[in-house]
């Protein structure tokens, strides 16, 4: 008895049926469930979400997207209701002025960690002071210090507390923040210091892109709280 060729092999080869859609994207899929291509952005999603949580200081554990409970009772109303407005996809630069103790870093972290949902890609939480330092310790002729490569570099970081890195450590945030403004990357700056202190501090070139809504640039400014009225 003769073999079967192999285009008849072929032919008894019963072709895969896509009788199910994917639950997100709705593409013919061959089992119930999600696509490949879903799949992975799912991955992708919580991937960030991990990453973004590991680099937030664990005393802002509790704060994990703008929606924390806690937020009402330890950041100005007024800001927290113009945080929860912002377009999360299409976010440049946000600066929170305020006192110590107004809950700055407290939104900026939950801000983070709302725009790391919405965007699936992690943030960093990076305090200015430490970005002269790590500038500082590194040897000449070695490149940039892991630390500011990674504040240049990462789709968002959380730049905290502008303004008490010592003098040596000023050259370092500037350079990072010119960096992030001309690759468009977004940035959220939490800073006790005026308008006119950050001019003199860090140049008009900077403050400018830290201020200036009319570039892009969001401003919320947190009372302290014995400053508030009660709701």
């Amino acid at each position: 008895m003769k073999g079967k060729s192999f285009d008849d092999i072929l032919a008894a080869i019963a072709p895969p049926k896509f009788d199910h859609e994917c639950t997100r994207c709705r593409a013919a899929i061959l089992r119930a469930g999600l696509c490949l291509d879903c799949t992975d952005a799912q991955r992708a999603a919580r991937d960030a979400v991990l990453a973004t949580r590991a680099s937030m200081p664990e005393r802002f554990a509790w704060a994990p997207g703008l929606t924390a409970p806690a937020l009402s009772e330890r950041v100005d109303p007024d800001a927290l209701a113009q945080a929860r407005a912002l377009d999360l996809a299409r976010l440049d630069r946000v600066t929170l002025l305020g006192p110590a103790a107004s809950g700055k870093s407290s939104l900026a972290v939950a801000l983070a960690s709302a725009w790391t949902a919405v965007n699936a890609l992690p943030s960093v939480f990076v305090a200015a002071a430490d970005l002269g330092v790590a500038r500082q310790q590194h040897g000449l002729g070695a490149g940039e210090a892991a630390l500011v490569r990674q504040a240049m570099c990462a789709a968002l970081i959380i730049l905290d507390d502008l303004g008490v890195e010592p003098e040596i450590g000023a050259p370092a945030v500037a350079h990072v923040l010119h960096h992030r403004y001309d690759g468009e990357r977004p940035t959220i700056i939490t800073t006790g210091l005026t308008v006119e202190q950050l001019a003199k501090r860090y140049g008009a070139g900077v403050a400018r892109r830290l201020l200036e809504t009319a570039g892009g640039a969001v401003v919320l400014k947190l009372s302290a709280r014995r400053n508030r009225c009660s709701p």
